[in-house]
């Protein structure tokens, strides 16, 4: 059971709000035809953030990721303050920030930069293709107004990587992309395979992209050429041996309206599988003037979801961890650094 103590990470969606549309987000239905109804659309401020988190709970945590499940945190206007109050309270902590780099101005991303003043401090620009192709994906995203924000980024000093993930119309620029990652100062260069190709459509895997309102789709996202699929229906859910991820790094998930969640994949299962988790106090995650992270944390949320993993599924086993982190199961994103 995790303690209050010995937490060291915490996990933040500071905003549910983005400026792209992803079609394989967990914000869309079917490709992007509607958003989910339980988005808030709120993103945190630096009052907000200090009112959920106290000092010396900021003072303890050695690594803040600033990356949704639903939103881009760049969409929170008060990141860079947020970022520069905790570094004042611990300067020698490690801070992560996930962005499409679409949203905000150049003198906003100099900000940021300033804010963040630090190797161990760093923004990772999910870029996938060049010119012609990253909007295939990142619908929405300019990419003159990309271009713009992460050169002021990295003339400011900020340290940033380049996460690409590839697909079947953008594998061909690979090289390209590692070549313009380093002319605009980018340090590191990943490139990731997703695993949300599923084999529904026509018998192939292939996926939908579609506007909201709009069942038909646009176009469609194929894997790339070195696709391969992973086993989705043979999973052991009963019997795996469940090693949780976020035992390992004492980590925590808190939510842009100040709810916490043992990981980001409970609190989407949360939203998603509602049924899941019947019976349980789930209101009573919410931060508080008379419910902090102290008494959350021995909710019987968190507490069930760890007794649950000596069961079976039918005796009450959680299936988002059995699926996530069930080791027999794992089927995480492909990454390969070059």
């Amino acid at each position: 059971m995790l303690k209050y103590k010995d937490i060291r990470k915490v996990h933040i969606e500071v905003s549910d709000i983005c400026n792209a549309a992803c079609p394989m987000c967990a914000r869309f239905q079917g490709g992007g035809v509607s958003m989910f109804p339980y988005l808030t659309n709120t993103s945190m401020s630096i009052f907000k953030f200090k009112e959920l988190f106290q000092k010396s709970f900021v003072q303890q945590i050695q690594e803040w990721l600033f990356c949704g499940v639903y939103g881009d945190p760049c969409t929170a206007v008060d990141l860079p303050k947020i970022i520069s109050y905790i570094k004042s309270l611990n300067p020698d902590v490690f801070i992560s920030v996930e962005s499409n780099g679409g949203i905000r101005d150049t003198q906003w991303w100099s900000n940021l930069a300033s804010s963040l003043n630090s190797e161990k401090c760093s923004v990772s620009f999910s870029i996938d293709g060049l010119e012609d192709t990253n909007h295939i994906y990142r619908r929405n995203v300019k990419w003159n107004k990309l271009l713009n924000n992460i050169r002021a980024f990295t003339k400011a000093g900020g340290y940033s990587e380049w996460q690409f993930i590839k697909f079947k119309h953008n594998q061909h620029q690979i090289d390209t992309a590692k070549v313009l990652a380093k002319e605009l100062g980018i340090k590191t260069f990943n490139v990731k395979e997703t695993n949300r190709f599923r084999r529904l459509y026509d018998n192939e895997y292939k996926f939908p992209v579609k506007d909201l309102g709009n069942n038909t789709p646009n176009y469609w996202l194929y894997p790339p050429d070195t696709f391969v699929p992973k086993s989705l229906t043979t999973k052991d859910l009963d019997s795996c041996t469940i090693i949780c991820q976020i035992q390992k790094t004492n980590e925590i998930f808190v939510t842009s309206i100040g709810e916490v969640y043992p990981c980001c994949y409970i609190y989407s299962d949360v939203k998603e599988q509602p049924q899941r988790y019947s019976g349980l106090p789930i209101d009573k995650l919410l931060i508080t003037k008379y419910n902090d992270i102290q008494t959350i944390i021995t909710n019987p949320v968190f507490t069930a979801i760890q007794d649950s993993w000596s069961k079976t599924i039918n005796d009450g086993r959680n299936i988002k961890c059995a699926e996530i982190c069930g080791i027999q199961n794992r089927v995480t994103n492909k990454t390969v650094e070059l």
